[in-house]
């Protein structure tokens, strides 16, 4: 896990927190951001400086890449 984990953000003056999930054999870029309430699922790749927005659920055993995050192709893992 090289990424950024933000569990929180305030929004409109309200205080939003929620976990950050990285399940089993997933593999988190350099500098990619999981914004609160992300949920990457097992053996799942983030790719560098991508971005998973609040409450994204990945699958597991897919690439995902972008800001916001997109499904790229199957995972080798």
């Amino acid at each position: 896990m090289n990424g950024l984990n933000q569990a929180h953000t305030f929004e409109d003056r309200v205080l939003k927190m929620d976990h950050v999930r990285s399940r089993r054999g997933a593999t988190v870029g350099h500098g990619a951001l999981l914004l609160y309430g992300a949920d990457v699922g097992e053996r799942a790749l983030v790719l560098p400086n991508s971005v998973v927005m609040k409450r994204e659920r990945l699958l597991p055993d897919l690439t995902y890449a972008g800001c916001p995050t997109s499904s790229a192709l199957a995972s080798s893992a």
